[in-house]
């Protein structure tokens, strides 16, 4: 309608390369869409995965941070075995470090 003093198939031609163009642009953006949509999926399952690895193991694990003066961090996490090994709750080691865990009679580790 905006092309004015035009025929009919003429306009019909210059929907039909619009249309085209359209899908050019538009299917490719849809498959990165997808792509990115299976990653994260894939990403949860992942993720899921490691927790019940991280929790279900019979031993105690503990994530932490090394410093730039290679001294161990607060714990970042703890699984439930080492919150019941140590018998601290999970809140009480997440503000405590390896050092604090460490024997009095054993200050070197």
């Amino acid at each position: 309608m905006l092309i004015q003093n035009s025929d009919p198939v003429h306009r019909i031609w210059i929907l039909q390369l619009y249309l085209a163009a359209a899908l050019i642009i538009v299917l490719p953006f849809a498959a990165l869409l997808e792509e990115r949509r299976k990653l994260e999926r894939a990403l949860r399952s992942r993720k899921a995965r490691y927790r019940l690895l991280f929790e279900q193991v019979g031993e105690a694990i503990f994530l932490y941070p090394m410093t730039t003066a290679v001294t161990p961090g607060n714990f970042e996490k703890v699984n439930n075995m080492a919150c019941s090994q140590y018998g601290y709750s999970r809140e009480e080691l997440l503000c405590l470090s390896p050092v604090d865990l460490q024997a009095p009679e054993n200050p070197e580790g």
